[in-house]
């Protein structure tokens, strides 16, 4: 978040820093039968407070889903404490994107290449191997070495 971004800045030269980084950005692949909307609503957020500029999608294949995840995401910035910048992050660069097949979800997160992708669809073992563009990967259920051997990246760049 801003915070950490600012101490690094400040200590940068005096103890060692792994990087400067910027905004964070997310994406979340998701049908209705591995997610619900409140932890997708959840997550999306939990992206959106590092910065207001801070991009966070969400791709799905369900019109429900995304209607009710627009509802939720609304519910938990009533009371959230970081909803002045997590509001701000999903009012400008927050989007769900309803996809009509898995196919066109993974083509889509391909060409958006975000750098945090979270996949919780009925089959993420069958559908992770569609995207090839991923510096970091969370899959619930996967082991990292696993994932690596199928999405060959190396095993620390999967969170």
């Amino acid at each position: 978040n801003a915070y950490v971004a600012e101490a690094k800045r400040q200590l940068f030269g005096r103890v060692g820093i792994d990087l400067l980084a910027g905004p964070t950005e997310t994406l979340i692949i998701a049908d209705e039968f591995a997610c619900d909307p409140e932890m997708a609503a959840t997550d999306l957020l939990g992206q959106a407070e590092h910065g207001v500029n801070s991009p966070a999608f969400l791709l799905t294949n369900s019109e429900a889903f995304a209607n009710a995840t627009v509802i939720e995401v609304e519910r938990q910035l009533e009371t959230l404490e970081t909803a002045e910048i997590a509001g701000q992050a999903w009012r400008d660069y927050g989007q769900i994107i309803v996809c009509d097949t898995y196919e066109e979800m993974l083509q889509v997160a391909d060409d958006l290449a975000f750098e945090h992708v979270q996949v919780m669809t009925k089959d993420p073992e069958v559908d992770f191997g569609w995207v090839s563009l991923l510096k970091h990967a969370l899959i619930r259920g996967l082991a990292k070495k696993r994932l690596s051997k199928s999405a060959n990246i190396a095993p620390d760049s999967v969170i």
